[in-house]
């Protein structure tokens, strides 16, 4: 037998599933663009997980490798990281309010 999945419950889905992808679009950008400035860098576990710190442990991530932001560089990179970081919080904000919400709907029978 078939299993009908109500449209609106289809779409949260779907939604969430997108608002996921951006996330993961937000952080490898910051990636990539890490990359291209500094092509020795190690991507190690903190440094994956940007998003989760503050400006000083990121660039204290960065001066364990020995990759010293100039004055002007680190500035841009310091703007760079807080637009991202606005982005990447905006987003994860945004898929939590949705799954919750689809939550609540599935605990009250709602689609």
């Amino acid at each position: 037998m078939e299993t009908i999945v109500p449209f609106a419950r289809f779409h949260k889905y779907h939604q969430s599933k997108m608002m996921e992808k951006q996330i993961e679009s937000v952080k490898d950008y910051l990636i990539s663009m890490l990359l291209s400035d500094f092509p020795g860098v190690k991507i190690t576990v903190n440094i994956k997980n940007w998003s989760e710190l503050s400006w000083n442990a990121f660039s204290g991530e960065l001066q364990k490798q020995n990759i010293n932001l100039e004055l002007c560089s680190k500035r841009d990179w310091e703007n760079f990281f807080y637009v991202e970081k606005e982005r990447f919080v905006t987003i994860k904000k945004e898929l939590f309010k949705l799954q919750n919400l689809t939550e609540i709907r599935q605990y009250l029978n709602l689609s």
